[in-house]
């Protein structure tokens, strides 16, 4: 039978199972699927969006359904309302997160695609992390090697830190932890079928650093790992202009992959040319997991307007990477 890849639909306070319904009324793909949640917060989502399913079955392990349900019962529609986060929400999600992973362990499910979160919120109900991937890592019991990698029209863009304070990344970056990022992005396209990817590695600071006199982390940190990335037969290039690496690799097509130093850096050029097609994969682990690269969307909550592209492209990329890894073992 085909593997089963699980759904997890993210905060019901926000857009993330109206999301999900849309996007799973929409999908094909080479696997089947597993929605971990509450029943009661699927149908909602789906009479909602207007969607209709011929049924969806609960949960068995020898199910051939397109669809089957594992209904966690643990949100009550009463407890939260859309657009307001909550802390009822935000423990079910857990519960949910934690019910897929387990699940992974055992192979019952071959990835992982979930929908928007809220992480003040999941902070605010006990998940010690600073975001769901620091989480993920150390529930399967590699701690220390979650991190979040964009992904949109076939380039994959890493960086070397990422949910953290700006005041705190250049004493965050060194050589080796922009090399592991490198190695990590190379990787990934090698998997996707580039023989050999050229990885663009941006600048932290403004014009390069000018040589040292706007900043010495090109000169101390990034050129090294660049230059040890080549040794390693890596095609990195860099630094490149932080407010030229979108244009080069999206519009001039000169680059397949890119390493940035912190979160906004390479995103928010990415995300403005996505038009809400990019998504996130949470990479250093041994399993794809996905999902959208957009917010809980409070504000189009319950309204029926939220657009499901990025969920269906975090499918689609899930889908593959199982693919991917089916045939490889194979």
């Amino acid at each position: 039978m085909k593997p089963v890849l699980g759904i997890v639909m993210g905060d019901a306070s926000g857009v993330g199972p109206e999301v999900t319904v849309k996007a799973l009324a929409q999908t094909e793909a080479a696997c089947r699927f597993l929605v971990i949640g509450d029943r009661r917060t699927f149908d909602a989502a789906a009479s909602l969006a207007g969607v209709v399913f011929a049924g969806i079955p609960a949960y068995a392990e020898d199910g051939s359904a397109r669809i089957q349900l594992l209904d966690t019962a643990n949100l009550d529609p009463s407890a939260f309302r859309r657009g307001e986060g909550s802390l009822a929400s935000a423990r079910a999600v857990i519960e949910d997160l934690h019910t897929a992973l387990d699940m992974l362990k055992t192979s019952a499910i071959a990835g992982l695609v979930f929908g928007p979160l809220d992480k003040k919120k999941l902070r605010e109900a006990g998940q010690a992390y600073r975001d769901e991937h620091e989480m993920f890592a150390d529930y399967l019991g590699m701690p220390g090697e979650g991190d979040a990698v964009n992904v949109l029209d076939g380039v994959w863009a890493g960086r070397v830190t990422s949910h953290i304070p700006l005041s705190e990344v250049s004493g965050s970056l060194s050589v080796e932890r922009i090399l592991k990022t490198v190695r990590r992005i190379d990787g990934y396209l090698r998997a996707t079928g580039h023989k050999l990817p050229r990885i663009a590695v941006s600048a932290l600071n403004p014009h390069c650093g000018e040589g040292g006199s706007c900043g010495r982390e090109e000169l101390d940190c990034i050129i090294p790992a660049i230059e040890q990335a080549r040794v390693e037969g890596i095609n990195a290039s860099g630094p490149i202009p932080a407010d030229m690496i979108c244009v080069r690799t999206f519009l001039q097509k000169d680059f397949d992959g890119i390493v940035s130093m912190f979160h906004d850096q390479a995103q928010t050029g990415i995300k403005l040319l996505a038009k809400r097609r990019s998504i996130t994969v949470t990479g250093g682990l041994p399993y794809p997991i996905c999902t959208t690269s957009h917010g809980t969307g409070y504000d189009l909550a319950g309204t029926g307007r939220a657009l499901s592209v990025s969920m269906e492209q975090a499918i689609a990329v899930a889908a593959d990477m199982i693919a991917t890894a089916t045939a490889g073992n194979s």
